[in-house]
Order: structure tokens, then C-alpha cells, then sequence
């Protein structure tokens, strides 16, 4: 029973393509149109976003963090390596993966 009605919606909408040849060119160029639009207009990028930092340590480490995240802010790629080398010591081991480690490890050693 449901296969009949199924190759009935099928030959109606046959026929009515064959009728109205917009609405075949409508469904193959609306779809890639709005992909276009939509890849071009839509951007999950993160701009303006005001950031505050505490330095409760006051130390010139935490001077240089502050700085560093600052530069990191302004769209540079900076960290120094002995920040780097404080922030691996710092990490917890049993969170991270091996891959992880390694990365940091790099970062540290200023690869």
C-alpha cells in the first residue's frame, strides 16, 4: 500500500516538472546560490572582544604573562619561552593527553 503511494507522489511530481521547467532550474540553483551566500556571509570569527587581566602576583612574570597575552590579544603570535616553560610545569599531566604533552613540551623548549 505505501509503495503505490509512493510511485504515485513520484509520477506527480514527474509530470509537474515536466509541466514547469522553473521549478526543476529553481531546485538545482537555489541550493548552490544559498550555499555561496551563506559561505561568504556567515563567519564564526571572534572580533572586539574586550579582555581585563589581574596581576595579583605582581612579579616581573606575571608582567611578562600580562604582556604576552596582550601581544596574543593584538593578534600576534608570541610566547616567550620561559612563560612557555612555566605554563608546562604548571599543567596537570593526568588531563592532558600524550600528544598534548608533547606539544607543550615543544612550546617550552621554544620549538
Amino acid at each position: 500500500m505505501k509503495a503505490r503511494r509512493a510511485l504515485a507522489l513520484a509520477r506527480k511530481e514527474v509530470l509537474h516538472i515536466r509541466r514547469d521547467r522553473r521549478s526543476l532550474v529553481l531546485a538545482f540553483l537555489i541550493p548552490p546560490a544559498l550555499i555561496l551566500f551563506f559561505g561568504f556571509a556567515i563567519t564564526f570569527d571572534v572580533d572586539d572582544i574586550r579582555l581585563a587581566v589581574w596581576d595579583a602576583d605582581r612579579t616581573q612574570a606575571s608582567a611578562r604573562l600580562v604582556e604576552t597575552i596582550r601581544s596574543v590579544h593584538a593578534g600576534r603570535k608570541e610566547i616567550p619561552p620561559e612563560i612557555a616553560a612555566k605554563l608546562a610545569d604548571h599543567v596537570a599531566s593526568e588531563m592532558l593527553t600524550p600528544r598534548q604533552e608533547e606539544v607543550l613540551r615543544s612550546l617550552a623548549e621554544g620549538k
